[in-house]
């Protein structure tokens, strides 16, 4: 993604203070995890990063290693039922716990392989870890959004719109004439990506809150396509959705969406059963899914075949036409230009190959119009 120049700094961070980790607390917030575990409990929190998270790779360098203090915690300081809650490094939080076997990690059984021993020293290192402690969410925003938006360490393109998303509401609330613009410096990403996830976002959760469409498989797995589709006018035009440019319109622009037509781009996105990859599987082929659905003949053989590869055959094909046309242009175009320019025998020769090409080509196209009529 392309970076904003002149970005503005984010603001300067705290001393580092060393907390003890039984004082700290998992961030059901955090935009790395999926919405259904927004508001979970602590166990809940451990158990899913320690089976998503790759804990054991880090668990594995903070047992040669120990914990690196030049990548502390981010805190808030103010006190949550008796502990900070990290809103940066729940992966690392996550893996010291289990180290430690903490009553979280303990309750839901959570252990690593028996060949990872680290030291009774080592252990005794890990209980209390480096730690920014911040007033509130608002002081690392700038830092947080650049480090996993557009910097080094980035989210998945769901996790980056969740924050995004986030960010833009917060902006909208402030009164931002243009909260895309504000957020976008903030982040370090062009304008129009802030827009397109922010928009993609919104749409999946009107789709599953108003039609009760589901949305978990493209929301987790097919994210980045679903954004992609964002910048496709054949698509949103098919779903009914006039592109809204600010945010304040988003809500009346949802109003003229089709339940069916969301519903069935949505669906192609999901693989069916039995099958390993959507309709839809690669955002190269968005351009030509527009294509295919505002046809009415691709579109039904789109709908017949299950095959998008065979619907775009009938969009290619129905371009044909307009191609000869852009050629026949083009030969009167060098036809008024050859009065004006000195030429050679091999021009003469060209211009016979050119002719006959043109007779080929004109045979081909009558033998094929005659047998689609037979």
């Amino acid at each position: 993604m392309t970076a904003i120049k002149n970005r503005p700094k984010p603001r300067s961070l705290p001393p580092i203070e060393f907390v003890d980790v039984e004082r700290l607390a998992l961030d059901d917030q955090n935009p790395r995890l999926p919405e259904a575990l927004h508001s979970a409990s602590e166990q809940e929190l451990l158990q899913h990063l320690f089976e998503t998270g790759v804990l054991s790779e880090l668990a594995v360098s903070m047992t040669a290693n120990g914990y690196f203090v030049n990548e502390p915690l981010v805190a808030l300081k103010k006190l949550s039922r008796g502990k900070h809650v990290v809103i940066e490094g729940n992966r690392r939080l996550a893996t010291v716990k289990v180290m430690l076997a903490d009553a979280d990690a303990a309750f839901e059984g959570l252990r690593f392989d028996d060949d990872l021993e680290p030291s009774n020293e080592r252990l005794e290192e890990l209980r209390s870890l480096p730690v920014y402690l911040v007033d509130s969410r608002d002081d690392v925003r700038g830092f947080l959004g650049f480090r996993h938006i557009g910097g080094l360490k980035e989210w998945g393109p769901e996790a980056k719109a969740r924050y995004i998303a986030q960010q833009v509401d917060r902006v909208f609330r402030e009164g931002a004439d243009d909260p895309y613009k504000v957020v976008s410096r903030e982040v370090g990403v062009a304008i129009q990506t802030v827009r397109n996830s922010y928009l993609a976002l919104r749409l999946l959760r009107y789709g599953r809150e108003e039609f009760g469409i589901p949305t978990d498989h493209v929301q987790t797995d097919r994210f980045g396509v679903w954004v992609r589709i964002m910048s496709s006018k054949d698509v949103l035009g098919y779903v009914g959705l006039q592109l809204p440019r600010r945010v304040s319109e988003i809500e009346s622009s949802f109003a003229a969406v089709d339940e069916s037509r969301l519903r069935e781009v949505l669906s192609d996105l999901t693989p069916s059963a039995g099958e390993r990859k959507a309709l839809l599987a690669d955002s190269r082929d968005v351009t030509k899914y527009g294509q295919v659905l505002a046809s009415e003949k691709a579109h039904s053989i789109l709908r017949r075949t299950l095959s998008l590869a065979i619907a775009k055959d009938v969009i290619e094909q129905a371009a044909i036409p307009s191609r000869i046309r852009r050629l026949a242009e083009l030969c009167t175009a060098i036809t008024d230009e050859v009065g004006r320019s000195e030429l050679r025998d091999d021009a003469v020769s060209a211009a016979e190959d050119l002719v006959s090409q043109a007779r080929t080509l004109r045979a081909a196209v009558a033998e094929r119009v005659r047998d689609d009529d037979d």
